[in-house]
């Protein structure tokens, strides 16, 4: 057999008996290709985004936004995959919510992510919430009017002694559901760099079973804390990535 032969198990027609099933062991091979080529593409660009928030070279398009544009823009990209589970989310946005001053696609960014993972590790049927309203942050020197947001499941939930760990870089939740897709490990620490930039906080509150909840809090005004972006150059990808 020469090296570049394939073996032929049977043939797949006859002239006088009924053709055996066609066998292809490459089959799913240009599927296998795909996803492999899609998931290291993500992971390169998750990479190269993380680098430029770390060295603080990401562009920042900052102005006032209306935050129910910004859930609704994220809600619409990750619909199909909660109809693919039938999931229902829900969306309780405080009236005469303030303009929040940000960057929207670095902002749906951070949404795009939590509810991906919730609707990762949520299993069939479940429910998906989006709760946002407005706080104040009394912590400081002087009192800061702040937004909350919300994302939360009653998925499989997050072992207490991982529920920090998930903000490091390449860190993967322990597998509870078989059918789970991997992430890169990038898009909680992502998530992180794009609040602590806006001087806000990122932290997860979990119990096995039950459900997950994840909470952001960032300024509704300019704080003092974010920096203005570097002088003009090209943006990479800004894709979202999974856990």
């Amino acid at each position: 057999m020469e090296g570049n032969d394939l073996p032929i198990p049977f043939e797949c027609t006859g002239p006088n008996t009924p053709p055996p099933p066609c066998f292809s062991p490459f089959k799913s091979v240009p599927l296998s290709l795909n996803a492999y080529s899609d998931r290291l593409t993500r992971l390169i660009n998750d990479v190269l985004d993380l680098a430029r928030y770390e060295a603080g070279q990401e562009i920042w398009n900052d102005a006032p936004n209306s935050l129910s544009d910004i859930v609704e823009t994220a809600v619409s990209g990750i619909q199909s995959l909660a109809i693919q589970k039938s999931l229902d989310i829900s969306v309780d946005l405080e009236s005469d919510l303030s303009d929040v001053w940000c960057d929207q696609d670095k902002i749906n960014r951070v949404l795009t992510n939590l509810l991906s993972n919730a609707i990762k590790f949520t299993p069939e049927h479940g429910k998906i919430g989006i709760l946002i309203s407005e706080a104040s942050n009394s912590g400081g020197k002087k009192s800061e009017r702040m937004v909350e947001i919300k994302v939360s499941d009653n998925g499989v939930g997050i072992p207490t002694g991982e529920l920090d760990e998930i903000f490091q870089k390449f860190k993967q939740v322990t597998d509870t559901l078989a059918d789970v897709r991997k992430g890169t490990g990038l898009g909680l620490p992502i998530c992180k760099e794009i609040v602590s930039h806006y001087g806000g906080k990122i932290w997860a509150e979990s119990k096995l079973g039950e459900g997950s909840v994840f909470t952001v809090t960032i300024p509704i005004e300019k704080s003092a804390v974010a920096v203005d972006s570097p002088p003009a150059q090209e943006s990479g990808s800004s894709s979202a990535s999974s856990v």
